[in-house]
């Protein structure tokens, strides 16, 4: 099953949204998203534990990365 998170969840006013096949990769793209377009320079517990409360499993099966 396909997994998302709405960046918007964690940094307001974001329209990206990471898709992935499981929690892992989901992670994955939405760090690699904050760290460029947020300028997130660090990755600690509060971070990681923001961006796993938002992921949620994606209605949308044609739109898993």
């Amino acid at each position: 099953m396909a997994k998302s998170l709405r960046c918007s969840e964690v940094f307001p006013g974001c329209l990206f949204v990471a898709r992935g096949v499981d929690d892992d990769a989901v992670v994955s793209i939405a760090l690699l998203h904050a760290q460029e377009k947020h300028a997130l320079a660090t990755t600690d517990w509060e971070v990681l534990t923001k961006l796993c409360g938002a992921i949620r499993q994606d209605d949308d099966k044609s739109s898993a990365a």
